[in-house]
């Protein structure tokens, strides 16, 4: 299974699967009176693929990261976290907790995540770092005349060698939504088919669009 880091996302371009870059949090030295939050950051994957969340900690500082609540478990499946120190000969140095998870199911997750020391009478939330987690069906590769079409990423259409995976053209069939944590409607290409001769991508919204692969032609039908 392919795993992927998500500090490498939002590379539309390259190899790696569609994801959104995320932001890395600076190390806290110790408690503060108001938590800081960031905002929402969103994070779109597919289904049965797994995905790594950095946080930056010092665990010596009394901090650590943890869930507010429990992940959905019919979209997202917890695997493991663990504490990586930046310089283990260095005393109370930091490093960074690395959260790894499964997307499981099609739908939306939030993944709420609070910096706490929990030694304290009460409890010191010192950062809050919320996510939302799109899983999308993946569109299944299509070969016709000696030719691969995939579409790993949400709106873009690729023409592939079957033998060598060499790419031949990359296609943008549309413009997708803005990603934001409040925007439900994120439209993504789920099936490629052939109808006379045409490659045609439906989409989540239950769009249509046919690209004529002669002239890379693109028409909402």
């Amino acid at each position: 299974m392919h795993k992927k880091q998500l500090m490498k996302t939002g590379d539309v371009s390259g190899s790696v699967p569609i994801f959104l870059a995320l932001a890395i949090m600076s190390v806290m030295a110790g408690p503060c009176l108001a938590a800081k939050v960031n905002p929402s950051e969103v994070i779109v994957t597919n289904a049965g693929e797994e995905f790594v969340i950095p946080l930056f900690s010092n665990r010596a500082t009394g901090f650590k990261w943890q869930l507010a609540e429990p992940a959905d478990k019919n979209t997202l499946s917890f695997i493991r976290q663990v504490y990586v120190v930046g310089n283990a000969k260095l005393v109370g140095v930091g490093g960074k907790e690395v959260w790894t998870f499964k997307a499981v199911g099609e739908g939306k997750a939030a993944l709420n995540f609070q910096y706490v020391r929990l030694r304290e009478k009460n409890i010191s939330v010192a950062k809050i770092r919320k996510l939302v987690v799109i899983v999308k069906k993946k569109a299944e590769p299509l070969i016709y005349n000696g030719v691969k079409y995939i579409s790993d990423k949400m709106n873009y259409i690729e023409a592939r060698d079957p033998r060598t995976n060499d790419r031949f053209w990359k296609l943008k069939v549309f413009n997708p939504a803005a990603l934001q944590a409040e925007d439900t409607q994120l439209v993504w290409i789920t099936d490629l088919s052939i109808e006379g001769g045409k490659l045609i991508a439906a989409t989540s919204a239950n769009d249509k669009y046919e690209i004529d692969l002669y002239t890379k032609q693109i028409k909402k039908i």
